[in-house]
């Protein structure tokens, strides 16, 4: 019998230890696919079914020692790609769960087999069998339900919101550890028991709605951030037929002045006036030079936004220059007009907040090779901008409605497998963006 549950205990043991690995894995991306990724999966997996032996061999239950799974998931995370953060929430989480789901399960098999909780650990009997296999079936749901949250791409934790979630679990592992340490030394009434499983039970309960409004809230939050975008998207869609009617207009208000000029010259030919026909084509040519300039980058779309953002920037005072020496071949229209008009209106709105000096704006479009593109863009400073503000964050007074200027740019370079930084240089504040496309 001994060797029987000896075997039975060492197949749960690596079962549950190669579950709780692959979910630690799945949660930061890590490829199992790969070499690589199998064997850290695999010697991960045998390392926890190793340190959770021994443990076992030394406590009845872990407890206060319970926090040595913790470490050991940490540690094991750091081989994982994925944020600081987001390895230390997978360490806690992964050890809330096991020690929650142990506890609670092993609390509801005593109350209802009406046997001891220290009996059901030290035994073998049909009440520990059917713990220990409620325990690896509960976990095989629960981390199931956790990838599905976390991988959903609508849902995107920020910092603050994955602080909140680990203090929650901090308090509520300690909580359920001190609460199951105390069934099993104290000898406790029935009704005592049943007290404290309820008092378990609520505690899982306020996890995971904890877990779940969080989830909720940032899925809203980045709705929001989608109807911003899609605002923005509507926008340039108007900019572009605002310019296209504004050329319709100038091009029907020169063809008006081509045919008095022609006239007039045609009256001045007529009577020999050879000189002043000189000096009325001097005016004529003086005041073609005085029409602005549109820029012309051999898209439509994209002439639209920087004609646009060029007229807003002139009127304000900021001289620009623009130089393009690239197609858009391989880059939606909407995403480049968004990534240009929201670098734009930062870049303007740089000049705008720097009252002395000279005011610039020096845009770059290029590419070093058919599946890249660089777009570099950058406005006059006459002090240091990441120096006090290194985040970027908004300095406008309504921070929720405000921000998503760098957001909707940082989210068009990694839709295109590029990058987004920020750098200053000679009196210059520059935003550089590469995007990567497939011709």
């Amino acid at each position: 019998m001994d060797i029987i549950w000896t075997i039975f205990e060492t197949t749960v043991t690596l079962f549950e230890n190669f579950v709780v690995c692959y979910f630690i894995n799945k949660f930061l991306k890590q490829d199992l696919s790969t070499r690589n990724g199998k064997l850290l999966y695999i010697i991960g997996s045998l390392s926890f079914a190793i340190i959770v032996t021994i443990v076992n061999r030394l406590t009845l239950y872990e407890g206060v020692y319970g926090v040595i799974y913790t470490v050991q998931f940490f540690i094991y995370s750091l081989f994982l790609p994925g944020s600081l953060i987001k390895k230390i929430f997978i360490s806690i989480i992964t050890n809330v769960i096991i020690a929650s789901t142990s506890a609670l399960v092993t609390s509801v098999v005593s109350a209802a087999f009406s046997n001891d909780i220290t009996n059901i650990y030290t035994t073998y009997s049909v009440e520990r069998f059917i713990a220990v296999m409620s325990v690896q079936i509960l976990l095989v749901y629960i981390f199931g339900i956790i990838l599905k949250i976390t991988t959903n791409k609508d849902v995107a934790l920020k910092t603050k919101e994955w602080s909140l979630i680990i203090s929650v679990f901090v308090v509520s592992l300690i909580s359920i550890t001190l609460i199951h340490m105390v069934q099993l030394r104290i000898n406790l009434q029935y009704n005592e028991h049943r007290v404290l499983l309820f008092a378990e039970f609520g505690l899982i309960i306020l996890n995971v709605t904890c877990f779940y409004i969080t989830t909720l809230m940032s899925k809203s939050n980045n709705e929001a951030i989608k109807l911003k975008i899609e605002k923005q998207e509507q926008e340039h869609r108007i900019q572009y037929a605002q310019m296209v009617k504004n050329q319709y207009e100038e091009t029907r208000r020169v063809r008006h002045d081509m045919k008095q000029n022609i006239e007039v010259l045609s009256m001045l030919h007529k009577e020999h006036k050879y000189r002043e026909m000189g000096e009325y084509l001097d005016k004529c040519s003086n005041q073609v030079n005085e029409l602005s300039a549109s820029v012309d980058v051999g898209n439509a779309f994209i002439n639209a936004i920087i004609n646009t953002k060029i007229s807003i920037a002139k009127s304000k005072g900021i001289e620009v220059v623009i130089s393009c020496n690239t197609n858009f071949t391989g880059v939606s229209d909407i995403d480049f007009c968004n990534l240009l008009g929201n670098i734009f209106d930062n870049a303007i709105e740089g000049c705008c907040r720097d009252k002395n000096g000279y005011k610039g704006i020096n845009c770059c479009i290029s590419s070093t090779d058919e599946t890249k593109i660089i777009i570099t863009i950058g406005n006059s400073i006459s002090e240091s901008v990441l120096s006090k503000n290194s985040k970027l964050k908004t300095t406008k007074s309504n921070k929720e409605i405000h921000g998503f200027g760098l957001k909707t740019i940082n989210q068009i370079a990694e839709k295109y497998k590029g990058c987004c930084d920020f750098y200053e240089k000679n009196n210059m504040f520059f935003c550089n963006v590469i995007l990567y496309h497939h011709i």
